[in-house]
């Protein structure tokens, strides 16, 4: 998955419902932190959904955090923009991975990455879009969309044909109050993305 969310607030609405108006845009920060000792996982509990609000006290949960941002901008000029002309964001991934977005009425959309593995770089333009955050979303909802990717490039001299299939649920579970190491968060939506991907 190029992108995670834990939770999204959103301060647009009495109800738990993520509009558009919560989707990031280009000069967005988002702050992220992760826990990457497997000792302090089975301390780090994910309760079930539930038709009623719930709280998530995860101030103490992660005891070796690691800071993270995920950062949006303008596609042009990034490694790979030329091959996802509809994307309105990118987000640097790292080690020369740019993801490319849509963001608008309908949510937040995966475009497609442009991926760098071992020198060699090619761009996967997903069709249709992946869901990163359907709007307007709320308790219970849910969509599924498979998507696929073909690429050619080459490597060591060789040409090479990358074929992606990927099948991507995400579902509304559960809402809420959140605290974590940065502050507390009412009216927050969890949503919880599965991916299985060949």
């Amino acid at each position: 998955s190029i992108f995670a969310v834990l939770a999204v607030k959103n301060t647009a609405v009495a109800q738990t419902t993520i509009t558009s108006s919560a989707t990031p845009m280009v000069g967005y920060t988002y702050s992220m932190s992760a826990d990457t000792a497997a000792a302090d996982m089975p301390t780090f509990t994910v309760s079930a959904g539930s038709a009623s609000a719930q709280s998530w006290d995860y101030s103490q949960g992660f005891n070796n955090a690691n800071g993270a941002a995920i950062s949006f901008v303008a596609p042009a000029g990034n490694p790979g923009a030329s091959s996802f002309p509809n994307s309105n964001l990118a987000s640097d991934q790292g080690s020369g991975n740019w993801g490319y977005l849509i963001a608008g009425t309908n949510g937040l959309y995966v475009d497609g990455a442009y991926v760098t593995l071992q020198g060699t770089s090619a761009a996967l333009d997903f069709n249709p879009d992946a869901p990163q955050l359907p709007t307007p979303f709320t308790y219970n909802n849910t969509t599924t969309v498979t998507y696929t990717a073909t690429a050619t490039t080459t490597y060591s001299g060789t040409p090479i044909q990358i074929n992606h299939i990927a099948t991507r649920t995400v579902t509304a579970d559960a809402f809420g109050t959140i605290i974590t190491p940065a502050g507390t968060y009412s009216n927050t939506l969890r949503v919880y993305t599965h991916e299985t991907t060949s």
